[in-house]
């Protein structure tokens, strides 16, 4: 889990908002958590304890990810088609 981990905080340094300093918490119910950006005063330690204790399931309902989450943050944002993230990363410690 600690690769999975360490890596979405890498792309959540480097992804542009809206989808950047955040990651989605895979589970039954997937959540955007929020962790990073220049209001994000925590140190990298607490921030890799935060994700620790996020909702983590053992199911994961992708169909969510994409339908709801992902989907909502462009609606919200009216985002363009162009706009949107090419790429998804999933890591997983499975």
């Amino acid at each position: 889990m600690e690769s999975s981990i360490d890596l979405s905080l890498l792309i959540v340094a480097v992804t542009k908002l809206p989808f950047g300093a955040s990651f989605i918490v895979l589970s039954g119910h997937p959540q955007v958590v929020r962790v990073g950006g220049p209001e994000d005063k925590r140190s990298f330690a607490d921030k890799i304890d935060y994700i620790e204790r996020s909702n983590w399931a053992i199911f994961t309902n992708l169909g969510a990810v994409f339908r709801d989450l992902i989907r909502g943050v462009a609606i919200h944002d009216k985002l363009n088609q162009e706009d949107l993230s090419k790429l998804v990363f999933l890591f997983s410690d499975m």
